[in-house]
């Protein structure tokens, strides 16, 4: 058993990090158990990665401004620097249920990068193309309705349903023992975003919030073209956020499904 799998952590759906007198999390699942219930593949694969992998030092961030959801990390951990990360981090998620969906739709260069700025440009601005941690969903964007007033076709929804259902079948614990395993390079990628006294785990919470705060936008709303990209004809509509936006193309039956994942996963995340 490789060293980087040789401890025990908790999860919540991506998180944070904090040593010593900060609690464990009461659904505690160690990344071992799951690297052992992985397939074969999945275990051969994550030893020969760590024979073969850079490893970067532990070092805690500075904790001013105080955390507001500290996460149990273990300071002992061996981690791939952040620019090498992606094989282990990928096989990390491999042994998840649901992962054969979930890697089909990855971007697996930079990925933990990827997921931070993502993360980060959700509530606000615009999502960067070039940093999105997912693949464009397949199927081409559907339109009904006359050119006088098109909407937008409910038909749009299914291109969504994969992702929703490996969500779905992620165990939330799961999922946060890998989050937690790695949390020290999500951490550093923020901090390289420009926020060198952040913590990402607050910041993921203020995310996972937002998205909760969406309201559900009823079917096929109505749409406008004023050049080649069509728009939403409702002002309220097209000023939403990029992760409000992201919700109502799924359609507001799987946005409900989506927004009870991550209330799931956000109860992984926060302290008690």
């Amino acid at each position: 058993m490789s060293k980087i799998l040789r401890w025990g952590l908790v999860l919540g759906v991506v998180g944070g990090l904090a040593v010593g007198a900060w609690r464990w999390l009461p659904q505690h699942v160690a990344l071992t158990e799951l690297v052992e219930q992985a397939p074969p593949r999945v275990r051969e694969a994550l030893r020969r990665l760590q024979a073969d992998t850079p490893r970067a030092p532990f070092e805690p961030p500075a904790t001013s401004p105080p955390l507001e959801h500290p996460v149990s990390t273990d300071p002992y951990v061996s981690l791939p620097m952040l620019e090498a990360s992606d094989a282990e981090f990928v096989a990390g998620l491999a042994t998840l249920d649901g992962s054969r969906a979930l890697s089909a739709a990855l971007e697996p260069q930079g990925l933990i990068r990827r997921l931070v700025v993502s993360v980060d440009n959700l509530p606000n601005g615009k999502l960067s193309m070039k940093q999105r941690p997912l693949k464009p969903v397949g199927g081409e964007f559907l339109v009904t309705g006359d050119d006088e007033a098109p909407m937008l076709d409910a038909a749009n929804y299914v291109r969504y349903t994969p992702l929703v259902v490996a969500a779905e079948q992620i165990d939330p614990a799961a999922l946060a023992a890998v989050y937690r395993h790695f949390y020290p390079l999500f951490q550093q990628a923020y901090q390289e975003l420009g926020y060198p006294d952040g913590y990402f785990n607050d910041r993921l919470i203020a995310v996972i919030d937002h998205l909760l705060a969406a309201a559900p936008v009823p079917d096929a709303p109505r749409l406008v073209r004023p050049n080649v990209l069509y728009r939403y004809a409702d002002p309220a509509l097209e000023a939403r956020s990029p992760g409000h936006k992201i919700l109502t193309r799924m359609g507001p039956a799987q946005a409900t499904r989506v927004q009870a994942v991550l209330r799931a996963w956000r109860a992984q995340l926060v302290v008690q």
